[in-house]
């Protein structure tokens, strides 16, 4: 019995030290729904009209996609690093150009965040996960992200 024991012993400590030396990159979800926090947030800063907030989530979505395409080039066999440089990249653009102009035409950054969701919903289709839909504002619920079929 004490064998048995310390062979469960030596197998918990194992285990608990593989784990600890595991890949530490999060998820694919985990981006996903950081992208999503960061762009509800970014459409709530335009929302009132606050350049320096909304230039503050911008950014994170930046890094955020930057940080994706880097542990994620490819995922369940598509190129995600090209959808988001040819797809992503260029609505943030312009949605900063907006935000750096003088003044703020805010009505324009506001639809260029729709833009910015048509973008998502593309890539969506394109990666065959078209059942995840974005939304411009949440609904009944605090998520972007439409349940209903």
């Amino acid at each position: 019995m004490k064998t048995l024991l310390g062979i469960y012993i030596v197998l918990c400590v194992s285990a608990c030290t593989m784990c600890s030396y595991s890949n530490n990159t999060p998820s694919f979800a985990v981006y996903m729904s950081h992208l999503e926090r960061y762009a509800d947030k970014l459409r709530v800063s335009i929302d009132h009209k606050n350049p320096e907030l909304s230039e503050y989530y911008l950014q994170e979505l930046y890094e955020t996609t930057m940080d994706l395409v880097s542990s994620y080039p490819y995922y369940k066999g598509h190129q995600i690093d090209k959808l988001a440089t040819s797809a992503l990249f260029p609505v943030l653009d312009e949605i900063k150009s907006e935000l750096r102009a003088e003044p703020v035409d805010f009505k324009l950054a506001s639809n260029r965040f729709k833009e910015l969701i048509a973008a998502c919903n593309s890539c969506h289709i394109s990666t065959n996960y078209g059942f995840i839909k974005i939304a411009e504002k949440p609904g009944a619920h605090q998520y972007l992200q439409l349940f209903r079929r």
